[in-house]
């Protein structure tokens, strides 16, 4: 992040105003952070994507989600809405929703997902089950008390696990040779760049 960067919600600008974001009728902003909307788009139907789409578009795109690749997304809510529309517009050969519970899968499979794990499900060994099929992970969910180990036993030999929800307190501790063995990189992403945007 730019050392000179001024969030658009609850931040001070360098002559100490404050910023009001989206609860503003107006906002100040770089030229070259502002977005033309589409003459097509309405602003109600553009807001999310510039939200939680480059939320989840940004961390795929960069990780290489695309033709051959095997896609989970973690989280089966806003942001993993919009992480199983983008991974299948992108192209992924697999897209498997992952989520606690059942109770999304059939709105998981409607997006385009092709399989659905549920952690807490009818099979105690998801994470055996599925070891291995998945060359990348999103994950949205703020729980600090995710499964992380099961998570990464999804994945291949170099296989990326991205985090994008932000839990309140640290996530859980990763063994170094649930890394080393296979070769996995974890990584965070925020938000995308305007290019991304664009």
């Amino acid at each position: 992040m730019c050392p000179l960067h001024v969030g658009t919600y609850n931040s001070t600008y360098p002559d100490n105003s404050k910023s009001y974001g989206g609860y503003a009728d107006y906002a100040r902003h770089p030229s070259a952070f502002v977005i033309k909307i589409p003459d097509g788009i309405s602003s109600e139907h553009a807001a999310p994507m510039l939200c939680g789409g480059i939320t989840l578009y940004s961390p795929l795109k960069q990780n290489g989600c695309g033709p051959g690749k095997k896609v989970g997304i973690v989280g089966v809510g806003g942001l993993g809405h919009f992480g199983i529309l983008y991974a299948k517009a992108l192209g992924a050969e697999k897209i498997v929703a992952i989520s606690r519970s059942n109770s999304k899968r059939e709105d998981a499979l409607k997006l385009g997902a092709d399989d659905f794990i549920a952690t807490d499900g009818d099979d105690p060994d998801w994470s055996l089950t599925h070891s291995r099929t998945l060359d990348l992970i999103i994950s949205t969910v703020s729980a600090a008390d995710m499964p992380l180990d099961g998570y990464l036993s999804l994945l291949r030999a170099r296989g990326t696990l991205i985090q994008v929800g932000a839990p309140d307190t640290d996530l859980l501790a990763i063994h170094a040779l649930t890394l080393i063995a296979k070769g996995l990189k974890v990584g965070g992403s925020m938000i995308g760049s305007p290019d991304e945007i664009r």
